[in-house]
């Protein structure tokens, strides 16, 4: 017994005389390399496994999947982030649970477009009209399926040397009939043959120029025709022009569509229209840009921040009025508006929308026709390409006759 007590009391001596440790409590060290090697192995397979199965799986789940990772890593340890880790990782998972139900609700009526038509190899940057097709003879093919995979067009573009789609040869020399506009009037999902500024040229045997392309406004018609961009490409001066109208080209002309960051920027400053560059300049339209790999921002979020403005209205009409005054001064030519509105499924803010301006525009002495003249409400779904709201062949043609006949 007494052996025993001395060996307590030996060991009693040992913890007291020991010296307390100096300075705060510390945890253990955060162990940076374990949990970058980790995440970065992480990263990995998910986007291994996204691109695996990209076209069911959203791409910017993988992205809030990583954060989930290293929540789980920090947590193992760090552990007295514990609570506010719980919490971030809860977050997380809620946010990746609504990015794939979003993105596989929006996948059910999504479209694929593929082919040369798209990307960079044809939307070429353009310092006058922001972006626009290469200057130079080429062939681009441009298909587009449904979510099904059925084929809704499977087409060949043709571009002239002047980075303008072809139109035919004409049958008289002189003045031509310039056509402005986006997609509807570039002929999207339609062969060079069908497309309006073509069908125009058959029905007249007057020269032609197609201005339009897919995603563009009338701002970039305006900034087209006050630096003389067709004299500048060997386009000769017109006889008439003709720009197409929808409802969508407000928010272009605004930039507030997803369509309009390249494009070039007016401003109005109280009754004073100003060119202010382009969009492409500011960051919100980088950060836009990155954020649209989500479908949360691209479904939810985004419409809810890119309302569109009271001012953008008028913005669009001030646009055509100027325009208009810039090619009586320089042609002595007035510029004829094309109002697009008969189409399938148009809402209620789109009827507004072209009441408004039609209304604005005649209201400023522009010459404004209604294509639903010639095209009628009932059976309209056959003049477009199915589960697209692009006109056909037979649609173009339609108008072609129209505008060939009434001036």
């Amino acid at each position: 017994m007494r052996a025993l007590d001395s060996l307590r009391d030996a060991r009693g001596s040992t913890r007291a005389s020991a010296p307390p440790p100096s300075g705060p409590r510390r945890g253990p060290a955060f162990p940076v390399a374990s949990v970058v090697t980790n995440a970065s192995i992480a990263a990995l397979v998910l986007g291994f496994l996204g691109f695996l199965a990209e076209r069911y799986l959203p791409p910017f789940a993988f992205f809030l999947a990583w954060c989930l990772v290293a929540g789980v890593l920090v947590v193992v340890h760090f552990p007295w982030w514990r609570r506010a880790t719980v919490a971030l990782t809860t977050v997380v998972v809620a946010l990746v649970a609504l990015e794939c139900i979003v993105h596989f609700r929006s996948s059910a009526r999504a479209i694929t477009d593929s082919g040369t038509a798209r990307g960079p190899g044809f939307f070429a940057a353009d310092e006058v009209r922001g972006f626009g097709a290469p200057r130079k003879a080429s062939l681009y093919r441009a298909r587009r399926e449904d979510a099904g995979g059925a084929p809704i067009f499977d087409v060949i573009y043709s571009i002239g040397a002047n980075g303008l789609r072809i139109t035919p040869p004409a049958l008289s020399e002189g003045r031509e009939t310039w056509f402005f506009g986006c997609s509807l009037t570039f002929g999207a999902g339609v062969p060079d043959e069908e497309t309006l500024p073509y069908l125009f040229t058959e029905r007249t045997g007057r020269a032609t120029s197609n201005f339009a392309f897919p995603g563009y406004g009338p701002h970039q018609m305006l900034r087209m025709v006050e630096t003389d961009y067709p004299a500048a490409h060997g386009v000769n001066a017109p006889e008439r022009v003709i720009y197409t109208l929808l409802p969508l080209h407000i928010d272009r002309a605004a930039g507030s569509s997803s369509a309009g960051h390249d494009g070039p920027r007016y401003v109005l400053d109280g009754n004073v229209l100003g060119y202010a560059g382009p969009f492409r300049g500011t960051m919100a339209s980088y950060a836009d840009r990155l954020a649209r790999a989500s479908a949360t921002y691209r479904e939810i979020v985004r419409p809810l921040f890119h309302q569109r403005r009271a001012e953008s209205l008028a913005l669009t009409i001030e646009i055509l009025v100027r325009a208009d005054q810039v090619l009586r001064q320089r042609h002595r030519v007035p510029l004829e508006v094309l109002l697009w509105d008969a189409y399938p499924r148009q809402t209620m803010t789109e009827r507004a929308d072209i009441d408004a301006l039609e209304q604005g525009l005649v209201d400023r002495g522009i010459d404004v026709r209604r294509v639903s003249r010639v095209l009628p409400s009932a059976g309209l779904d056959r003049y477009f390409l199915p589960r697209d709201q692009h006109p056909t062949g037979v649609a173009n043609a339609v108008v072609a006759d129209w505008l060939a006949r009434t001036r």
